[in-house]
């Protein structure tokens, strides 16, 4: 099922914020932190501010965008606030160093409908990297505070790839951000071995069927993912071969419940699932690890799957200290591994992600 679709290659910290003070001519507003988390960043500035109601420079996040890169040729990071509103477009970020900030994370919302194979307007079909409403295809962006989502389950009731969001840039963050979709929600992609580093950090991931996909190296550091279809995979792993780490899950929970926005079309309608899987193998060095999860999900005793492809030799499908429903291991397939404490302290933030630029999200 996966192979055949282009082998998917190619292609709160402002919570609390109080307006003090805005500078039109410089299309800039400044702002003052009032929590203490916040204090240390102080009169941070935003360079443009979106809004729909038109109290913002810009009604759409692309039109705030595509200003930017018009006006700034450098690589100076430029940082857009979006306050709250359903903002339907999609989105490509190919300029680096850009930072999108929500008003709210659950108010705040980037959505867009359409799935691999749908007709583009311009003639062709959409793929599994082009159908994604955020595509980062640039080094150092951020995003915080926002809902990213692809309705297309959820508007038509058809589980297919249709992807939230694709990145394959380097040195990527998203912070308490939402991600929904369905099938292959969340990609985070790489052109080779080393080259892409994604950072995932308190955030709420759904979706139904490799839904975490892709072969970056990226750490989800305190999220949830949720999987809303029975006989789901949370992950497809699809690491190249020489890369130090995969998918990395420290301090996650997993669940599977039900979410009857994204299912209440499906025939018959899905309900809360009862079995799901930790991942299946898209590549032969496919690399996960789960530490110090809460598997709060009815996690097959199995564990995993394969996809296509002989891995018991050179696939790394790693656990260690979760706990839950999902965590008993007796029946797990014979080519995962419950790690050591020694080979578990190496999976900390720094070794992860530092590589060889020492960069430290």
């Amino acid at each position: 099922m996966k192979k055949s679709r282009l082998n998917k290659s190619i292609a709160a910290f402002m919570l609390g914020f109080v307006i003090i003070g805005t500078v039109i001519g410089s299309k800039q507003i400044t702002f003052a932190a009032t929590n203490s988390k916040a204090a240390a960043n102080a009169a941070t500035n935003y360079d443009v501010v979106v809004a729909k109601d038109g109290s913002g420079n810009f009604k759409t996040i692309t039109d705030a965008y595509n200003y930017l890169i018009r006006s700034n040729s450098g690589s100076t990071r430029k940082t857009i606030y979006v306050k709250n509103g359903v903002y339907k477009e999609q989105l490509t970020i190919s300029r680096s160093s850009i930072t999108i900030i929500g008003e709210s994370k659950n108010n705040t919302i980037l959505t867009y409908n359409v799935a691999n194979g749908d007709p583009k307007p311009t003639g062709g079909t959409y793929n599994s990297a082009d159908c994604a409403a955020l595509t980062v295809a640039a080094n150092d962006f951020n995003a915080e505070n926002i809902t990213f989502e692809n309705s297309h389950l959820k508007d038509t009731g058809k589980d297919v790839q249709a992807s939230c969001i694709y990145t394959y840039g380097d040195r990527i963050t998203f912070t308490n951000c939402n991600f929904y979709s369905g099938q292959d929600t969340l990609c985070a992609y790489t052109y080779g071995a080393n080259k892409s580093r994604a950072y995932f950090k308190n955030c709420f991931i759904q979706g139904s069927v490799d839904f975490i996909w892709g072969g970056a190296t990226a750490l989800f550091e305190n999220c949830t993912l949720n999987d809303i279809r029975d006989g789901g995979m949370y992950t497809a792993a699809n690491t190249p071969k020489g890369q130090k780490f995969g998918y990395v899950f420290l301090n996650c929970t997993l669940t599977a419940n039900e979410d009857v926005n994204y299912t209440f079309k499906t025939n018959p309608r899905w309900k809360t699932p009862s079995t799901v899987y930790l991942g299946r193998t898209y590549g032969d060095y496919c690399h996960v690890s789960y530490i110090n999860c809460n598997l709060n999900a009815p996690v097959n005793s199995a564990g995993w799957l394969k996809m296509n492809n002989n891995v018991n030799n050179t696939a790394l499908l790693e656990e260690y200290g979760c706990k839950g429903t999902g965590a008993n291991r007796s029946k797990r397939v014979s080519w995962s591994k419950a790690i050591t404490s020694n080979e578990a302290s190496k999976y900390t933030k720094a070794n992860i992600l530092s590589g060889n630029d020492g960069w430290k999200p």
